[in-house]
């Protein structure tokens, strides 16, 4: 039926037996109009006569109860979009729901009467949009608290890089970090809340895992959205077990470790040797962790006559100890004349 080849005057939509009214518009295919108010459900129709012969009648429902919206959650999300957003309320129903986010409709998934989702769109501008939600896909509503778009943050750095027995805490550093009752550190597949320190630190604690595995560390704004970039990560060592150690008269001191875990230690940014309250950079070298030992004991040990001190890589503590040794001082040599030997 072609609508607008008819005498527009005379075209009409129907509500049940006794009101008829005049579509807003009118297309080859469509009419648009107001629903007249109604105390229940009732048969709609068309009519191009004024309402004197009318359409096959479809059904048009009233709500039981008019639906309400109480929240919805995430209150952050991606700027790009891809953020599944659950709007909360009651008496929903039907199964055309529309979400707008900013003017932008996107199709919405009835959960249950008091529970409706759907998928964020990529978005022109960070900061607060308005979302409206239309359960019939017509009458909008506009749902209380806003949106937030925001990009999504980016991991540059973790320290410590190694843990060992954990969990351990974790400094964070990026940039795009905000402070939110959401926000989180992922390792791996593991979330963990995260404390904010600012725009471009956190600290996280990493949980347990396995030795000899490493994963990597991302962040959320939201709990949800992360960007899976993974620019950094942390490796899970073994409980380090010194297996020997050696100090040259240069004052090197070379710590073996078990093999499987050099490949950790050797990765680490920030290893150091410990030698009681002094610390000293250290490196892996052909399978060795290597650092410079102090020339001498810290003064506080020398006040309490202790020359032995234990040993720690990085901020764990080894089952070796370390002894400065006294200089040595020749005071003479006795006899001092006496036959070669040959």
């Amino acid at each position: 039926m072609l609508f607008r080849s008819r005498d527009a005057s005379l075209l009409r939509c129907c509500f049940g037996t006794s009101t008829c009214v005049a579509p807003r518009r009118a297309s080859d295919v469509e009419l648009v109009c107001t629903v007249p108010a109604l105390d229940a459900s009732v048969d709609v129709s068309v009519s191009v006569n004024g309402g004197v012969d009318r359409s096959t009648p479809v059904r048009f429902h009233m709500w039981d109860a008019e639906p309400a919206f109480t929240g919805l959650s995430p209150a952050t999300g991606s700027l790009s979009g891809g953020t599944v957003v659950h709007i909360r309320g009651e008496h929903f129903g039907g199964d055309d729901a529309v979400c707008r986010f900013d003017g932008i409709e996107v199709k919405a998934s009835l959960v249950t009467a008091e529970h409706v989702a759907c998928v964020s769109p990529s978005l022109q501008s960070a900061g607060d949009v308005q979302v409206e939600v239309a359960l019939n896909s017509v009458d909008f509503t506009k749902v209380p608290g806003a949106f937030r778009a925001a990009p999504l943050p980016t991991v540059l750095g973790a320290s410590p890089s190694i843990i060992v027995n954990g969990p351990a805490r974790i400094t964070v550093s990026g940039r795009g970090f905000a402070e939110g009752p959401l926000l989180a550190c992922r390792f791996g597949d593991v979330s963990v809340r995260a404390a904010f320190a600012s725009a471009d630190t956190l600290h996280c604690v990493a949980p347990a895992g396995p030795p000899r595995t490493k994963v990597c560390v991302d962040v959320s704004l939201n709990g949800v959205d992360f960007a899976g970039e993974c620019r950094a990560s942390v490796s899970y060592a073994g409980t380090p077990r010194a297996l020997a150690a050696n100090a040259s008269l240069r004052g090197d001191l070379a710590v073996a470790y078990d093999e499987d875990d050099l490949e950790a230690w050797a990765a680490a940014p920030d290893l150091v040797c410990t030698f009681g309250n002094v610390s000293r950079p250290a490196a892996v070298v052909d399978g060795r962790v290597v650092c410079r030992a102090p020339n001498a004991p810290p003064a506080s040990l020398m006040a309490l006559n202790v020359t032995e001190v234990p040993l720690g890589v990085g901020s764990l503590t080894t089952d070796l100890s370390y002894t400065f040794g006294a200089p040595l001082a020749v005071r003479g040599i006795a006899p001092q004349i006496g036959r070669a030997h040959v």
